[in-house]
């Protein structure tokens, strides 16, 4: 008789699982600059629009050192001797700008109604992308995640697939290439956001604890915002960070919170609010 039950069922789901979704395709830009820009006020550096999603593999090339007498392939005998950097999203917009990152390099002449574009066989330092960007939102961030490649150039030239029924795409391959003023440094780097937080505390009032209180955390503008429950306890998921202070109110009471701080995937227990 078997001993397996739907208790027995492993998973690695936890409570913090649903805050770690990269939701959605995401979008490519050109010349990001990261702690500057941001994706509402980098429209015009939006490559285009993509179709079918994207894909980025980072890819170490490693070498193994040989010693007489270890057989097969040892820890610490291992060294990484570079790094292959690779985007590939599908452009579904036919534009200048798509063919301008597609053609590797790139001479244009405009005429009345068109622009005139072409290649060459030389490649120029300045044809190298300083950047192309992936931007994709995290389930449990506001702040998004950000993939950079330095110094890209397309390898998959302007190839390009229409048919009926469907949208033309580009498919690029945008690689990485490392700086050779800078050789020790890997052409990509991946920004991920902290996770938010949670904070939890309980509402009360000279009678005791308060229920359907209402509790709010404003954090850069925008309001977090819940209720108490009938024990006049309270749980928020708040972004990442320190000095904040929540309000909470029921009728004519009102009354805030002493300063707490927030930790990325941790919670911030006891931050209790007296209102009158």
């Amino acid at each position: 008789m078997s001993e397996c039950c739907a208790s027995d069922i492993l998973t690695g789901y936890t409570p913090k699982t649903a805050q770690n979704f990269q939701l959605d395709s995401g979008v490519w830009f050109k010349d990001y600059i990261v702690g500057t820009d941001t994706p509402a006020t980098a429209q015009a550096k939006i490559i285009g629009a993509t179709q079918g999603g994207s894909s980025i593999a980072v890819t170490p090339t490693m070498r193994q050192a040989l010693v007489d007498g270890l057989q097969g392939e040892w820890a610490g005998g291992k060294r990484i001797l570079f790094w292959d950097a690779v985007g590939s999203p599908n452009f579904v917009e036919v534009s200048k700008g798509v063919a301008d990152v597609a053609l590797a390099a790139v001479n244009t002449v405009t005429s009345a109604f068109y622009e005139e574009i072409t290649s060459r066989h030389h490649i120029c330092d300045e044809d190298f992308i300083e950047n192309v960007t992936f931007i994709g939102t995290i389930s449990g961030s506001d702040d998004p995640i950000i993939i950079q490649l330095f110094k890209v150039l397309n390898m998959n030239g302007f190839n390009f697939t229409s048919a009926d029924a469907t949208e033309a795409v580009v498919a690029t391959e945008l690689k990485a290439h490392y700086d050779p003023l800078d050789p020790g440094v890997p052409p990509f780097k991946i920004y991920m956001p902290k996770s938010q937080g949670t904070v939890t505390g309980i509402v009360s009032n000279a009678g005791g604890a308060v229920a359907d209180a209402t509790v709010t955390v404003t954090i850069s503008g925008k309001d977090y915002v819940t209720t108490t429950n009938e024990l006049g306890a309270y749980i928020l998921c708040l972004p990442y960070g320190t000095g904040y202070t929540a309000g909470a109110a029921k009728a004519a009471e009102v009354g805030t919170s002493a300063l707490f701080d927030v930790v990325g995937g941790q919670e911030t227990s006891a931050v209790d609010i007296t209102i009158s």
